[in-house]
């Protein structure tokens, strides 16, 4: 009779509040976790593809589009703008959920103190605009970072590249400083972005669940009649301290909302660069048979290229390339302005003797002068360089290569051999549809390993020997000592020191020009199913009697 009439729900709440607070908190830590988990996975994801995409773009890219960018730009984006990617979308889910959590909090809170919660929403509101500066200006330095950056890099890479000569000459001094300068002006922008960023988000939008207790409490002792007590006191505290952590992230996943915009506005325009249209064709052309053409019957029957008035380009000539970043002008500066309106005065009035083939210093210096003022200044030579027919390089190519023969493309140079060698391989422009049929045994089906090329420049990988020669293809021990012997590569592999397993190293420094040139042609050589070999001048890095053991053995034996 002593037991009041509530005292299931004395035993009962304070048992599922305990139980509560154990489990609700493990709860939200495994999905949290969970939910990392997947956005993690996503990200790394995400990043793979868009490097992925990146590399296939660096292969199918044209001339014209590799002319508008960098080595150092494409590093930068394979490691530097797709880790921002990755960023964003590790912090894409906290992002989301935190205005959610906010409105929530700030719900809570008016429930608690009432009208003075409006207070904090207004301080929120009155932050709005101050985070739009501060975002504006991380997004510029971001951009300016990004720019010494790629300058940096690729200063690197033409240093590693020349390492050599730098080395002869003494450069050391001079090109240090250069990297020096360069690796300033990126550290003070970096540094620059570090107290924005320190400045704008630490400050100003961490400070925020700390300000905002003040006002909403000085508010509500001024406009509520009745007291602050503490039940109020401390629930508003608390949901203000659930306000901190959406709070924090909240900024953080800006910031990298702004610098993923900037990397896909660097991969975009990348992206966008024109690439090679595709124009070899694994099937004769229509009509080959016919007898009206003038071709012999054993070259109608089994061809391997057939060119019929082709015209090709490294550069479309159809379409006018624009550049990947267009360059800001420079704004000059009064005294630069005046002294070039000066300049262009003193060469107006000086007279002008005759009419002559090559242009006046008084020219040079007139087109200095409207070159500064930032004015364009075109000259009949210029529009004759960029007009269509001086932009092709092979014109009216008709030809046809019969399977099992051995063809010499003889000319000067500049005459255009290796353009012919890359336009059968598909690397040049397609001028006016023109096609190359390549006809394969299996008919339309393409497949690998089918046309092999050494160029005129051999290239090595840092790898073992035998890696070099393979490049990955299954390793056969009666092809690979054909092709060993018929390369005169066998007396090479005894003076080495670890035979055909030695290291090769960075861009072949340990193997002579002649070495390297016997490597790459045993490489083109290697695969047995290859049905077109083009080879680009082979046997100018060796020797007579090694280039005469090559073209007896490896171009005209067996091997081939």
């Amino acid at each position: 009779t002593g037991a009041p009439p509530d005292f299931n729900a004395l035993i009962f709440h304070p048992w599922g509040d305990v139980v509560g607070l154990f489990v609700f908190p493990f709860l939200v830590s495994l999905l949290q976790t969970r939910s990392q988990v997947i956005l993690n996975h996503c990200a790394i994801f995400i990043r793979t593809a868009v490097s992925t995409l990146l590399f296939s773009k660096a292969l199918t890219i044209s001339a014209s589009g590799r002319a508008q960018t960098s080595t150092g730009q494409v590093v930068n984006m394979m490691s530097n703008d797709t880790m921002q990617l990755q960023r964003f979308l590790q912090f894409f889910g906290f992002t989301l959920v935190a205005p959610i959590q906010i409105i929530i909090a700030l719900v809570l809170i008016y429930r608690q103190v009432g009208n003075a919660t409006w207070v904090g929403v207004g301080f929120m509101l009155c932050l709005v605009p101050v985070n739009g500066v501060v975002f504006s200006n991380v997004s510029k330095m971001r951009r300016k970072v990004l720019k010494y950056s790629d300058a940096r890099v690729k200063m690197i890479n033409e240093i590693l590249s020349g390492i050599r000569v730098i080395k002869f000459y003494a450069w050391e001094g001079p090109f240090g400083k250069e990297v020096g300068r360069l690796r300033e002006q990126e550290l003070k922008a970096l540094t620059t972005l570090a107290y924005t960023s320190a400045i704008g988000f630490s400050l100003i939008m961490l400070s925020a669940p700390i300000v905002n207790p003040i006002l909403v409490f000085f508010t509500y002792i001024n406009i509520e009649s009745q007291s602050l007590n503490a039940a109020t006191a401390f629930t508003t505290i608390a949901l203000f301290n659930i306000m901190r952590f959406p709070f924090a992230f909240l900024p953080m996943g800006f910031l990298q909302y702004i610098q993923s915009k900037i990397a896909l506005r660097r991969l975009s325009r990348y992206l966008d660069l024109m690439e090679l249209t595709s124009y070899t064709v694994p099937e004769l052309p229509k009509g080959y048979d016919d007898d009206d053409l003038p071709l012999d019957e054993d070259l109608k029957s089994n061809p391997a290229v057939v060119i019929q008035k082709g015209t090709f380009s490294w550069v479309d000539p159809d379409l006018t390339p624009m550049p990947l970043e267009p360059p800001k002008k420079k704004r000059m500066s009064r005294k630069e302005r005046k002294a070039s309106k000066r300049q262009l005065e003193v060469d107006s009035s000086k007279p002008s003797v005759g009419m002559t083939s090559q242009p006046s210093n008084a020219s040079l210096s007139r087109a200095e002068s409207l070159a500064s003022l930032n004015i364009s200044v075109k000259t009949t030579d210029s529009e004759e360089d960029n007009s269509r027919e001086n932009r092709v390089t092979l014109r009216d190519i008709s030809c046809t290569i019969e399977k099992g023969s051995l063809v010499a493309v003889v000319g000067e140079v500049g005459s255009g051999k290796s353009s012919f060698l890359s336009a059968i391989l598909g690397e040049m422009e397609s001028v006016d549809g023109t096609k190359v049929y390549i006809p394969q045994k299996d008919g339309n089906q393409v497949r690998d390993n089918r046309v092999s090329y050494c160029s005129q420049s051999p290239w090595v990988v840092n790898d073992t020997l035998r890696g070099n020669i393979l490049f990955g293809r299954e390793y056969n021990q009666e092809r690979y000592d054909e092709v060993i012997k018929a390369c005169a590569l066998t007396d090479d592999l005894a003076v080495l020191p670890a035979g055909d397993m030695t290291e090769i190293g960075e861009r072949g420094i340990n193997l002579s020009g002649g070495q390297k040139a016997r490597v790459a042609l045993a490489r083109a050589m290697y695969s047995s199913e290859t049905e077109l070999m083009l080879l680009d001048d082979p046997l100018s890095a060796v020797d007579a009697h090694v280039g005469e053991h090559l073209f007896r053995e490896a171009i005209t034996g067996n091997v081939s």
